[in-house]
């Protein structure tokens, strides 16, 4: 059976908060000298899934079978149309645009006082 729609948007978001967490460990990880590289592609990996996710919560998700790299890739959902809703995300993507610059710097700031 297929799961209903309120829980399926709850799940995809719910992930956006566990990619956030993922993001600023890998970065910790990183400054500390822990595995760079992986922790360098996980970062990149872990913004890519945040903006995809958070794009189909936004826009809808059609066509499952083109849902390479989503959480629960085979479920379609509608796009966000709650003014409120559209709101609150506008404001998340501003936070996160800021957050992702300030770890991108700190990731940055590592890699020359390795040089």
């Amino acid at each position: 059976a297929q799961p209903n729609l309120p829980s399926v948007i709850w799940g995809v978001s719910q992930r956006q908060t566990s990619l956030l967490q993922r993001m600023f460990v890998e970065v910790l990880f990183l400054r500390m000298g822990i595995d760079v590289e992986t922790n360098q592609a996980g970062f990149q990996q872990s913004v890519a899934a945040f903006e995809l996710s958070h794009s189909e919560l936004l826009r809808g998700r059609r066509n499952s079978s083109q849902a390479v790299g989503s959480f629960l890739p085979d479920l379609d959902f509608p796009g966000t149309s709650n003014a409120c809703a559209l709101d609150a995300m506008l404001d998340v993507m501003g936070k996160f645009s800021m957050m992702k610059t300030s770890l991108q710097e700190v990731m940055a700031s590592n890699s020359t006082s390795e040089q």
